[in-house]
């Protein structure tokens, strides 16, 4: 099966349908607008509460468990343990999926997809349910034990996270170019992103709190020109199309920025969504 390589972040692309399964949502260009208000979820007022970004350098999942009831007892977050198993890394959770079809590449950083696999990787990431499992994700298992039985009493919100598909696409590679240099193949990772969103949303609200969900843009900050990219307006589009997903779930949505002040303040203007802003 060969896929699209029309431009199907700036045209309407229903995906649901596979197998009978309903998905996230729709994909269609969103125009920026003021965020709108979403009377479905809990009221949260943060208060100077304190959260995680996710990532602990800890080996041992009762540890993180115990360090965040310790740190962040009011907005609790689920530990990402990225030196407990490489399956807990941007690769495992994020990528985990196509595990078995791509390889570290041999020059630079990232990954890349295996000879002739392209179309494989490409079907699998289109039926992606999003789910978490306790081999990629150890931390989010225990962090849902650890809520129910009582440990975060004190929690107004509780948190979740994941690499966003901007990042996730500029990591991985097919034939030296990576995915955020073809919009086809950049609308399969945000797809994917966009239902491991819901997945945890959907997990989290059963607790009967506030869910916050943290994306994490790194890439955001780099030049389309530089990187041989799509364009600006797509990769906002689609970052703005997946944070809405999660707000018409019921949660509070925003992405970390780790870049200059300048283009900080550049981002949030041309997406037209509020982001939280880190150093």
């Amino acid at each position: 099966m060969r896929w699209s390589r029309r431009r199907c972040l700036t045209e309407k692309l229903l995906l649901s349908g596979h197998d009978g399964k309903t998905l996230c949502g729709e994909w269609k260009r969103v125009q920026p607008t003021a965020v709108r208000s979403h009377t479905g979820r809990i009221p949260f007022v943060a208060a100077g509460a304190v959260t995680g970004i996710g990532s602990l350098p800890l080996t041992s999942i009762a540890s993180a468990i115990r360090s965040i009831a310790e740190f962040s007892p009011e907005v609790p977050f689920w530990p990402q343990l990225p030196q407990l198993s490489k399956q807990e890394s941007i690769v495992g959770q994020g990528l985990g999926i196509v595990g078995d079809l791509i390889e570290p590449r041999n020059r630079g950083y990232g990954y890349q997809v295996k000879e002739g696999r392209l179309d494989s990787v490409l079907e699998i990431l289109h039926r992606s349910s999003g789910e978490l499992t306790a081999q990629n994700a150890a931390g989010f298992i225990a962090f849902e034990e650890a809520l129910s039985s009582g440990l975060f009493r004190s929690a107004v919100a509780v948190k979740g996270q994941i690499e966003g598909p901007i990042t996730l696409s500029a990591y991985l590679f097919h034939q030296g170019r990576p995915f955020l240099s073809d919009p086809a193949l950049f609308a399969a990772i945000a797809f994917h992103v966009s239902q491991i969103i819901c997945w945890q949303i959907d997990r989290l609200k059963s607790i009967g709190l506030p869910v916050l969900l943290f994306v994490d843009e790194p890439a955001l900050c780099l030049e389309a020109s530089l990187s041989n990219a799509v364009s600006e307006d797509e990769r906002l589009n689609a970052l703005a199309i997946t944070l809405e997903d999660a707000r018409l779930r019921g949660a509070y949505a925003g992405t970390a920025l780790l870049c200059s002040a300048s283009v900080r303040a550049h981002v949030p203007c041309k997406a037209g969504y509020h982001f939280v802003r880190c150093p």
